[in-house]
């Protein structure tokens, strides 16, 4: 995470918010809408459905259906990206028309440059749910963070020389390298036979498709909406789809280390209780995963949302960011951070209605939020400009997490209210930093940032007990 937030401050000192960024950021935010929009409900669901078929069917069974999408992945993600680059041309038209300059030009560029990402990032998504079955979670984690320092390092070295490149350069080899590490493990767990994946039996793949068929609409709307939301800032001028990006980053960076925390983990470990009818398994495991993740927000949020200007200035405020773009950057963080409590209501309800068999209401809410969010989005961005994003998304989610929670009330009242109280909390740190931090803007952005960072891991510790968290306890686990 740290790390990330390195990369995010060098894009921002050798990139800042120009016509290249942007056509960076649509380009990209593409490429990842189309994977997630074809292959993103399998993604979600696989695990699951994995783990249903393995333990009530048996392994080698769950094993072939794996190895048969696998293999139908590779072949229709092949010729997507062949009919991709034969209508590149009219693609980067439309989709980068309102950049000026030779926006078109870098978009059609980097969008022809970065096409074969489609096929390697939905391996490594496949490969990765693959080992999630067998209780390997962390290892697309471990090497992003030794990767880390080699897109940082071509960052330094290549963008002087060859620009935005250095970031294709740096996303190829990071990447690859994930999937050269991924396959070692799947190998050395000697789970696959080769003639599953060279003769595939497609009739097993249906299981997956089946139980992902309630998803693919609701992802298809929600990746048209990531992409509408960047095409839209476009509307508004050159900078601004860069400087959304800036001021969503730290969210989106935290909504990763959470959704792998729920996708990997929780879900897994949901299903195979109720798999097993253990309700009492259930609830622990439930317990526990929100007390870890709301851990994890009470030391973010305030920071994002009570610190932000102090923290976007030390980040962002170099190259060709301007003092203007960080205030605008710093209210689009505090925004998306109030943003963030809303929608991780709306992701753990949901996440554990999938573990529960019920996906369809998940996947029914999740549309209707999405075209809530894309309605507001395009009537009102004209009129509030960047900071509609930030407000549509908090608001929908909040009532569209509700309403998960009353879908699933076999989970009881005692759920809610712990989530409520837990929110509290996180809401009543923010306010405290946020309050303190006005006193101190008569000092140097990098003191105030200090200075808030340890107000925040004070309160964390007085708080943490709220949350059921006891801060001695880990500090002593640390020790040891």
């Amino acid at each position: 995470m740290l790390m990330s937030l390195v990369t995010v401050a060098l894009t921002a000192k050798y990139f800042g918010v120009s016509v290249e960024k942007d056509a960076w950021l649509l380009v990209t935010v593409m490429l990842s809408s189309i994977t997630l929009m074809i292959w993103g409900p399998i993604n979600e669901t696989f695990r699951a459905k994995f783990i249903f078929i393995r333990e009530r069917e048996s392994e080698s069974r769950a094993l072939k259906a794996a190895a048969a999408l696998f293999s139908g992945i590779v072949m229709v993600t092949c010729a997507i990206i062949t009919l991709l680059a034969i209508f590149a041309p009219p693609i980067a038209d439309f989709s980068a028309m309102d950049l000026q300059h030779d926006g078109i030009t870098w978009f059609l560029s980097l969008f022809l440059v970065l096409l074969p990402t489609l096929l390697i990032d939905e391996i490594n998504n496949i490969a990765s749910s693959i080992l999630n079955a067998y209780d390997i979670f962390y290892l697309p984690e471990i090497v992003g963070s030794v990767t880390v320092f080699a897109y940082i390092a071509i960052l330094i070295f290549v963008a002087p020389a060859l620009g935005i490149y250095a970031m294709v350069i740096g996303q190829y080899v990071s990447t690859i390298t994930l999937t050269a590490v991924l396959f070692i493990a799947i190998r050395r767990k000697r789970l696959f036979s080769l003639s599953w994946f060279t003769k595939p039996d497609f009739r097993l793949v249906k299981p997956f498709i089946v139980y992902a068929l309630p998803f693919f609409f609701p992802y298809a709307v929600g990746q048209f909406n990531a992409f509408s939301e960047r095409w839209l800032a476009g509307i508004l001028g050159v900078g601004n789809i860069s400087i959304l990006d800036f001021g969503r980053r730290f969210s989106v960076i935290l909504q990763g280390v959470i959704s792998g925390i729920l996708t990997t983990i929780m879900v897994p470990m949901l299903a195979k209780a109720h798999a097993s009818n253990d309700s009492s398994e259930f609830s622990s495991k439930l317990n526990e995963h929100l007390s870890v993740i709301y851990g994890i927000m009470l030391l973010a949020i305030p920071l994002l949302f009570g610190a932000a200007y102090p923290l976007c200035d030390f980040l962002y405020h170099r190259g060709s960011v301007t003092t203007q773009n960080i205030v605008e950057i710093s209210t689009l963080c505090q925004f998306y951070a109030i943003a963030f409590l809303c929608v991780m209501i709306y992701v753990v309800f949901g996440n554990v209605l999938l573990a529960s068999e019920k996906g369809k209401p998940y996947a029914l809410w999740g549309v209707i939020a999405q075209v809530l969010v894309m309605g507001l989005n395009f009537g009102l961005v004209s009129v509030v400009g960047l900071i509609i994003f930030p407000i549509s998304l908090g608001l929908v989610h909040i009532v569209t997490g509700c309403i998960m929670w009353a879908k699933g009330r076999a989970w009881g009242l005692p759920v809610v209210l712990k989530v409520m109280k837990y929110n509290a909390v996180v809401i009543l740190s923010s306010i405290v930093v946020y309050v303190i931090s006005q006193y101190l803007q008569g000092i140097e952005p990098l003191m105030q940032l200090c200075v808030s960072t340890g107000i925040i891991i004070v309160l964390a510790c007085c708080l943490s007990p709220l949350i059921d968290i006891n801060p001695w306890t880990i500090l002593r686990r640390i020790r040891k």
